[in-house]
């Protein structure tokens, strides 16, 4: 469905604010690191926020000074000049609710609030003063100039009422004087804060909130989290190191959760396990090995894989006892044992078998048949490793469309992404990782410079 014209100019904005750390480098003249009092503007109410430091990932390019030069910054200005907006200060985008309906604001230091006007609104938009401020709707944006400070109010939904936008700002002006919110400090180049997430997987695992922090480095992105747990014996503490790959798997996901949330995701599988699930435990990893080649077919003959390439998996699940398994396998009527391994048919795909290998501490489940020498056997408390590189190289292509977005991908010359946790505390999971991608040769802005031109070419004011 094609977004209004006032949400494209929101994307629009959201996308400029990303390039302003470009357009810092034009403004050098502002040596001194910014003050940052314009971060008590973010309302308390706020579920969640990005802060983007464009004062300290200016300080990463200098450390390359080569890069000055091969970044056209004309590019990403608009034809009027400034964005008002101070350059090296952080920028705050959050997202929060008027009224119940659903708003996404952002929180910006100004050097010239008549440039920033004209660039959120097109329109001769007549301020209201209250006090010391100026507010200023139009429609379904609002912004509200405080002191050498901005706050910006986006709803898709509805209009934004003058008198609810005023209530809202009153509030968070007050907030500003005794803020409750918890949010960090720090000299990272981006900074993610939930205060609550709602949503189904991070509910099954327990996730109340986090804070990950993310910060550019020559070879791509590296990231630290704290993730806070609803339930404290949500996950178990194992190894708290990166994980591995063995030479057959792709990317590998592996987890020690409670044994009630293991029973409960291994419900999904496609056949029926109810007379081996009393020996399973609380670990799981899981693998991409490979694409499918030939079509899977659903129950009603639809072709799961007729547009897009699916993986391979296995799937290793702790059990407590190896000859139990093994024979309520034997007596499984469903399971034909084989060499080494059992096969199994699910009256959910057509034509599909499934193979089940007994290990020293695990039951193996693939859709394949499998080399275990081959496969990573650990579990972790939470560690996940993808080969990028193997996995663009090794996906089929289905559709010329996934063609060029292939090809757009390898462009970038993706590596690996890998997280790990690295420590357990109580209610806390702390948790480090990184994204590699671009020659070894080549800085990650360098790498990335091609998709800031895209979209600069593409998202014009």
């Amino acid at each position: 469905m094609p977004f209004k014209k006032s949400f494209k100019k929101a994307i629009i904005w959201a996308s400029s604010i990303l390039f302003i750390v470009l357009i810092a480098i034009g403004y050098l003249l502002y040596t001194l690191k910014p003050t940052e009092n314009h971060l008590n503007l973010i309302p308390n109410s706020t579920n969640g926020l990005l802060i983007i430091n464009p004062y300290e990932i200016v300080n990463e390019l200098k450390r390359k000074p080569s890069l000055i030069s091969k970044l056209d910054i004309t590019q990403f200005l608009t034809a009027d000049g400034s964005y008002g907006i101070h350059p090296l200060s952080k920028i705050v985008i959050f997202q929060d609710s008027l009224y119940g309906s659903s708003v996404v604001g952002a929180v910006v230091s100004l050097i010239d609030q008549h440039d920033f006007v004209s660039f959120i609104f097109k329109n001769d938009v007549q301020p209201i003063v209250v006090n010391e401020t100026e507010i200023f709707i139009e429609n379904n944006f609002a912004t509200a100039l405080y002191k050498d400070a901005a706050i910006v109010l986006y709803s898709q939904n509805l209009n934004i009422d003058q008198q609810q936008f005023l209530d809202y700002f009153q509030k968070a002006i007050i907030g500003s004087e005794s803020n409750n919110l918890t949010i960090p400090k720090s000299n990272d180049h981006f900074t993610l804060w939930n205060k609550k997430i709602d949503h189904p997987l991070v509910n099954f695992c327990s996730i109340k909130a986090h804070t990950t922090t993310i910060n550019l480095t020559d070879s791509g992105f590296n990231f630290n989290s704290c993730v806070e747990l609803k339930d404290t014996f949500a996950f178990n503490s194992l190894k708290l190191n990166p994980i591995e790959l063995g030479s057959d798997e792709i990317g590998k996901l592996s987890f020690s959760l409670s044994k009630s949330k293991t029973t409960k995701l291994l419900s999904f599988s496609p056949f029926n396990l109810d007379s081996t699930k009393k020996y399973f435990k609380e670990k799981m990893w899981i693998s991409a090995i490979g694409y499918r080649k030939n079509s899977v077919l659903f129950r009603d003959s639809i072709v799961l894989n007729e547009n897009f390439s699916i993986p391979e998996l296995a799937i290793g699940i702790e059990i407590s006892d190896t000859v139990g398994i093994r024979n309520s396998l034997n007596y499984d009527s469903c399971c034909i044992q084989k060499q080494n391994y059992f096969e199994v048919s699910s009256t959910d795909f057509q034509k599909e078998k499934f193979y089940l290998y007994i290990l020293e501490d695990q039951l193996l489940l693939s859709t394949k048949p499998v080399e275990t020498a081959n496969l990573a056997l650990d579990f972790h408390t939470l560690s996940m490793k993808v080969d990028l590189e193997k996995a663009i190289k090794s996906y089929t292509v289905k559709k010329i469309s996934q063609q060029f977005m292939v090809n757009s991908v390898k462009s970038f010359n993706p590596q690996k992404i890998n997280f790990y946790s690295y420590e357990k505390t109580d209610n806390k999971l702390l948790i480090k990782g990184t994204i590699n991608f671009g020659d070894e040769n080549e800085h990650i802005f360098e790498t990335l410079l091609p998709a800031f031109e895209l979209l600069s070419n593409n998202l014009t004011l």
